[in-house]
């Protein structure tokens, strides 16, 4: 695993823990760590860093961690941030529009008392 880890993932700074060291403190999860232990796993925070980058990335190794194992909620659905943007833009669009329908129905009921610039500059 350290193999793979050092030489295929490029973590030189990660590794599984040799049993040396404070092995208590590997489990300590205090809410005022930076981070929380990884099991068996220790690293730098450089490696971390570069982890998480590829996991944004959704580099090839980590691809079936990015699958879903079980589908938990029918009503919960994954999207990209690109979609959801899509969506978000779309209801406010609709919303919108609504708002729109709304003030030509008032104004065709004679909702409105319509006056001129003239008329609204006489009344200052």
């Amino acid at each position: 695993m350290n193999e793979f880890i050092q030489n295929e993932l490029k973590l030189s700074n990660t590794k599984i823990s040799d049993q040396n060291g404070d092995l208590g403190r590997y489990w300590d999860w205090r809410i005022d760590d930076a981070y929380l232990a990884a099991g068996a796993i220790t690293s730098d925070i450089s490696a971390m860093l570069t982890y998480a980058q590829m996991q944004i990335d959704r580099n090839n190794f980590f691809t079936n961690c990015h699958k879903s194992l079980k589908k938990v909620n029918e009503n919960v659905v994954m999207i990209s941030e690109k979609e959801y943007n899509e969506m978000l833009k779309a209801k406010k669009n609709a919303e919108y529009l609504a708002m729109l329908d709304k003030s030509i129905a008032e104004a065709e009921q004679g909702g409105f008392i319509v006056k001129s610039i003239a008329e609204l500059e006489e009344m200052e």
